[in-house]
């Protein structure tokens, strides 16, 4: 009778075991990577920089009352702008963002998207990437630059959401 039981119970727990590990791998199945996707699509097509609206953006950006410094960069119909804001105005960001944009949705076309951060960390990207723009503007491998600029963009804009 012993033997029975003891063969049941070791049949009963190999069940549960064999069950559990049956249910939880469907859960561990290849994970879904949207960001490799988009970099793939994104490379085929071809990336413009306009250094003249970046400049334009950033002098309309420096008059808002409360912006200390201003970077910009402009790929394709990405625009992307930081600020740096001190003090006491530091109080205000969200009306000071929304006045940025405002005056930059007026100057640029309705098609582009524009991303304005206050960010000190985005700030700092953001104008490494601008220099970066300016001193390789004249290199023969400056195109093969424009694709890993725009996917550092990219990844800018997504952290600007979030």
């Amino acid at each position: 009778m012993k033997k029975n039981t003891s063969a049941i119970i070791i049949a009963a727990l190999t069940i549960l075991l064999l069950t559990l590990n049956i249910g939880c791998s469907a859960l561990t199945g290849p994970e879904k990577k949207p960001r490799a996707e988009k970099t793939k699509s994104g490379s085929a097509e071809k990336v413009q920089v306009d250094h003249e609206t970046a400049e334009q953006i950033k002098q309309i950006s420096q008059k808002v009352k409360g912006v200390d410094e201003v970077t910009a960069v402009v790929v394709n119909k990405d625009v992307s702008v930081a600020l740096k804001v001190s003090g006491v105005d530091r109080l205000r960001l969200k009306q000071i963002k929304k006045e940025v944009q405002d005056k930059i949705m007026a100057t640029v076309g309705k098609d582009d998207e524009i991303h304005v951060t206050t960010d000190k960390k985005l700030f700092s990207e953001i104008q490494k990437l601008e220099q970066q723009i300016k001193t390789s503007a004249g290199d023969k491998a400056f195109d093969k630059k424009l694709t890993d600029i725009k996917n550092k963009v990219s990844k800018i804009n997504e952290d600007m959401q979030g």
